[in-house]
């Protein structure tokens, strides 16, 4: 039988960490990991839960969330480190080295879209 209940995490393309993965973290618990252009899909028994990405010695916001049996959410995530701030040294190493817990992202999408 099949869990119907469920998160989706989108990684859109992104220039940097092009070639990384992100560790899924799940109360604290690793479930796997995210790659450039993909969704990953959760199973989870309904529930309390934290999430957060992890990479190296950053990592991304704390997000708590319930999920209630039946229910299907979705999360995008990437790094803040994007499009022209990849060539700005400075915040590339504010993310880096000072704001390391927020070098990743991941977001509730409230709407439950994927992005396209």
């Amino acid at each position: 039988m099949q869990n119907n209940t469920y998160i989706e995490i989108i990684r859109p393309s992104e220039y940097v960490n092009y070639l990384r993965k992100y560790y899924i973290m799940i109360n604290d618990f690793n479930h796997g990991t995210i790659g450039i252009d993909e969704t990953v899909k959760v199973e989870l028994e309904p529930g309390d839960y934290e999430i957060y990405l992890k990479i190296d010695w950053c990592q991304s916001n704390h997000l708590k969330f319930t999920i209630h049996e039946g229910d299907r959410l979705i999360f995008n995530c990437g790094c803040m480190v994007q499009g022209k701030s990849i060539w700005n040294p400075l915040k590339l190493y504010y993310y880096t080295f000072i704001k390391k817990e927020e070098y990743l992202f991941i977001r509730r999408d409230e709407n439950n879209n994927k992005w396209e």
